[in-house]
């Protein structure tokens, strides 16, 4: 999966819009209590948009990743788009955390993979935030990734995985990151 930062409007695409507040065509749906205000959680969603509330904790940017995630996978895209605006750098860096781990599917040892994926976020940002932001996502895949890592490695069975082969799994990173290893 690609997470890049766009500068300006997206179009063509599916757009998923963080939101301070509910906007004025739902919020007879608020009163009447079908839907909560909930930071990072989905408020509204068809194949084409979906609405969150804006994230205010890392747990709840993390969640709104999720959410985000499940929304394209539920309608089969591709391709999303996220506002955001309004979140700070550490706020998209948790997001993007969310949709990766979200996103991982122990598929190793199963015979039928998932065909779908989403192969490419646009992050859309302020001109003047975009190296800022560009930076978080890549801390954020950093960490998802290492996770994701781990999360396969603890899936694996003990006659896949053995105390040897995990070594080596720990000497062959540290030489590809450049960390010692005993």
């Amino acid at each position: 999966m690609k997470i890049d930062v766009a500068v300006g409007k997206e179009t063509g695409i599916a757009t998923a819009y963080l939101v301070k507040k509910t906007p004025k065509k739902l919020k007879s749906l608020e009163e009447k209590k079908i839907i909560k205000k909930k930071n990072g959680e989905l408020l509204y969603s068809n194949e084409k948009r979906a609405l969150l509330f804006l994230p205010k904790t890392p747990e709840e940017a993390r969640l709104c990743g999720a959410r985000i995630q499940q929304w394209a996978e539920r309608h089969g895209l591709e391709k999303i788009c996220i506002i955001a605006k309004a979140l700070t750098p550490e706020q998209v860096q948790h997001v993007c955390e969310g949709i990766l781990l979200s996103d991982y599917k122990p598929e190793e040892f199963k015979t039928e993979k998932r065909v779908w994926e989403i192969k490419n976020v646009k992050i859309v940002v302020n001109e003047k935030r975009k190296e800022e932001i560009n930076a978080a996502i890549k801390k954020g895949i950093v960490i998802a990734s290492a996770q994701n890592f781990v999360r396969a490695l603890d899936e694996r069975p003990s006659n896949v995985i053995t105390p040897n082969s995990f070594a080596e799994q720990c000497a062959r990173l540290a030489k590809q990151y450049g960390f010692r290893c005993e």
